[in-house]
């Protein structure tokens, strides 16, 4: 797919100067950017993790962006509090108990011969922001995942780039990693050729994309499992999927195929069978997340939108993402955010489903300067109520947002 071959050229780019090259340790190191004397956490137990574009709206095309974690309580919208402060810090992803946070801290170093070497580091660290330590080191093909076991102690890195294969059989643009949160060994492979991955709620099993090169630089995704344990092989569950995840209760498992130049939003069961479109999507890649119950999935899906400043012809309106809800009956409510012409993606649900997060442009153009709009403001919906004024959490430059599972 060219999409994803694109982004598997920019990850080896700024892997550094040898980016067929993998760098995997452990170890104890602490970060070396403090966190900030005073980031204290919302009071409020549900909180929402986010990350922040700083120098938003320019644009940096020659180095990787500055980009930092933030976290704001479900309940107290404007008291974000900054966690870290190096501007290479993004992908959080919430332990369990909502106690940790899990995420990428690029280390970049310039060799004696002046170029540029790029090391993505997993970190955790508190909810506050204390507490850093590193776990392991990796250079990345696709865009990394972190997911964390139900349990809490393990975390699986997904998207760890390990260059040509012993066996002659091409590049290992991705594969899956397991690091024991607990324990300060080296992290072990899981599988190769493997991305996106996503515990099955009793943690026994993993579902992920496994990935074959069709020809230089696009590729062909299918949905995988495989168990933990070691030694046991995965298993080819449906011919074309990408970016799995299991529904709480571990009977189906949301994904996206591509299908000629579209995606599809898809549901299956656990074991493959029972497959049902639930929304397509010409242009964007759709985001989706299930309520905590299970009982619902909320996703985008392209819709026309129309255009402040042209009101005829083909440039009258613009296909953008917008956010509906499948019920378990099969209905759907939404669009929702329309009061302010919302396109969304990158959502999440609160524990209780109380909300649902999205990061969100309103409108196509800004009402002054009449120019396109890529705002990115993180919002909360309310899922009982489609027509309900969404709430401003964040303003500008959001990139992605996840909530703590309590």
């Amino acid at each position: 797919m060219k999409l994803r071959g694109l982004l598997l050229t920019l990850f080896l780019l700024a892997a550094g100067p040898s980016g067929i090259r993998s760098s995997v340790h452990a170890g104890q190191a602490q970060e070396k950017v403090s966190p900030p004397p005073s980031a204290v956490p919302p009071s409020n137990a549900s909180k929402i993790a986010f990350v922040r574009n700083m120098t938003y709206p320019d644009a940096v095309f020659d180095a990787p962006k500055s980009t930092n974690i933030f976290v704001a309580g479900a309940e107290e919208p404007g008291k974000e509090v900054q966690l870290t402060t190096d501007d290479r810090s993004y992908s959080p992803a919430w332990s369990p108990d909502g106690a940790t946070l899990a995420y990428i801290h690029l280390d970049e170093r310039t060799t004696a011969d002046k170029k540029r070497w790029t090391t993505s580091e997993v970190m955790i660290m508190d909810a506050g922001g204390t507490n850093r330590r590193h776990l392991a080191g990796f250079q990345f093909g696709r865009p990394p995942t972190l997911a964390w076991s139900p349990d809490g102690r393990t975390l699986a890195v997904g998207g760890v780039f390990l260059g040509p294969s012993a066996d002659g059989s091409g590049i290992i643009e991705s594969s899956v990693y397991l690091i024991d949160v607990m324990a300060h060994r080296s992290p072990r492979l899981l599988v190769k050729r493997a991305a996106a991955p996503s515990w099955s709620p009793d943690g026994s099993r993993i579902a992920y994309t496994c990935t074959s090169e069709i020809r230089l630089g696009v590729y062909q995704g299918f949905l995988c499992v495989v168990p933990v344990a070691e030694g046991t092989p995965p298993r080819v569950l449906v011919q074309d999927g990408w970016d799995p995840v299991w529904s709480p209760d571990g009977k189906q498992i949301a994904y996206i195929a591509h299908v000629g130049k579209s995606w599809e939003l898809v549901i299956c069961q656990s074991d493959g069978s029972g497959v049902h479109v639930v929304a397509g999507s010409e242009r964007e890649w759709p985001s989706f997340a299930w309520s905590p119950d299970g009982t619902r999935l909320a996703f985008t899906e392209e819709r026309p939108l129309a255009d402040e400043e042209f009101s005829v012809g083909s440039v009258s309106s613009q296909v953008v993402p917008r956010v509906f809800v499948l019920n378990r009956d099969g209905t759907r409510m939404g669009p929702y955010g329309e009061n302010l012409r919302l396109s969304c993606h990158s959502l999440s649900w609160s524990p209780g489903g109380k909300y649902i997060s999205a990061i969100c442009t309103a409108g196509l153009r800004d009402s002054t300067t009449r120019q396109p709009r890529s705002e990115d403001n993180l919002f909360f919906l309310d899922p009982e109520n489609s027509k309900s004024p969404p709430r401003l959490i964040a303003g500008k430059g959001i990139e992605a947002a996840v909530f703590s599972p309590r």
